[in-house]
């Protein structure tokens, strides 16, 4: 007699988990990479000194701000012990979902630059940069690229979406009338399948309208460089914020 060999039943449980990895797992960005930082060698303060008292205190300031306020700058200190610091939540995000942010930036921010005078930190849903020179009104363009390892089947027809998609929102977020220099868009296209593009682009506040546009063409030019091929990316800078998805991620009271 010739027995079959029968696997093991496999648990629902193991097949839910499954399923929600094919679903989610493989369509979100890198977001290992997050927190992302710049840690410039532009100086460095030495440890219960003055000037990392005046960063303490600035960055708790910035904290209690995020209960109500999505972007905030400020200075703590005097002449060479003088602190800069600015925040910037994304516009979609609650407020206690922007000063949860602000905290754990904060805490990378001290952590993974430690002893820096300058540096900038990117979270999921908001950046925190300080310096010992004054930045606020100026435009910065250093940028740090993320993308989404899942590669698009058309990368050629794709790019004209992402590009047009994206140039855009450099114009819409650059001339927005609140004065919030935020814009999304949804632009739906045909790749095999009816597809969705979503986006976000977002400056300072600070900035005027042409170093906003500026900003963010920059950044448009590095998706080209970068990304284009892919199914997703984020382009973090300074002084403003880009990112496309091929699922909706711009929700309120959503980090993702």
């Amino acid at each position: 007699m010739i027995t079959l060999f029968r696997p093991r039943a496999v648990s629902r449980t193991i097949l839910l988990l499954l399923f929600h990895c094919l679903l989610h797992g493989f369509r979100d960005p890198v977001l290992v990479d997050i927190p992302e930082t710049l840690c410039p060698d532009n100086g460095s303060y030495a440890t219960n000194s003055a000037y990392q008292d005046n960063l303490n205190e600035l960055t708790s300031s910035m904290q209690e701000n995020a209960s109500f306020s999505k972007f905030f700058e400020d200075s703590s200190g005097n002449y060479l012990n003088k602190v800069y610091g600015q925040y910037m939540c994304l516009n979609y995000v609650s407020n206690s979902t922007c000063r949860t942010c602000i905290a754990k930036g904060s805490e990378d921010l001290l952590k993974l630059c430690p002893n820096k005078t300058e540096a900038v930190v990117w979270e999921e849903s908001c950046q925190l940069r300080i310096s010992g020179q004054e930045f606020f009104g100026r435009l910065t363009e250093v940028n740090k690229n993320q993308f989404n390892p899942a590669n698009i089947s058309d990368p050629g027809k794709f790019g004209l979406v992402v590009n047009e998609t994206l140039s855009f929102l450099a114009w819409k977020a650059a001339l927005d009338s609140p004065g919030t220099h935020y814009a999304t868009k949804e632009t739906y296209f045909e790749l095999g399948t009816d597809m969705t593009l979503y986006a976000l682009a977002q400056c300072a506040k600070d900035l005027t309208a042409e170093d906003c546009r500026k900003c963010l063409q920059e950044a448009i030019r590095n998706v080209r460089d970068c990304c284009y091929f892919s199914e997703g990316a984020r382009v973090l800078s300074p002084s403003c914020y880009l990112r496309y998805e091929l699922y909706e991620f711009a929700v309120p009271g959503t980090t993702s």
